[in-house]
């Protein structure tokens, strides 16, 4: 798999840059508006998974696959 270093894709009409090491999303930047949402790393329990959430006003979408950066995607998580 090709290691994915820098990946800038736009949130909310923001733009939010992801760093990624050898252990997935390490640091995340924020630009602007930092209070109307926030973006963390991916549950302990979702390791494997190599998923990266989002909360927007509470709710919780599934936002980037980093083992496949082609599917790129937002859905709202059930």
């Amino acid at each position: 798999m090709k290691k994915i270093e820098k990946i800038v894709y736009e949130i909310a009409g923001e733009e939010v840059v992801m760093e990624v090491g050898e252990r997935g999303v390490t640091d995340i930047s924020y630009y602007e508006k930092r209070n109307s949402y926030k973006v963390y790393k991916q549950d302990e329990l979702d390791v494997d998974k190599h998923i990266l959430y989002k909360e927007i006003f509470d709710v919780k979408v599934v936002c980037y696959d980093v083992t496949s950066p082609s599917t790129n995607k937002s859905f709202l998580k059930s």
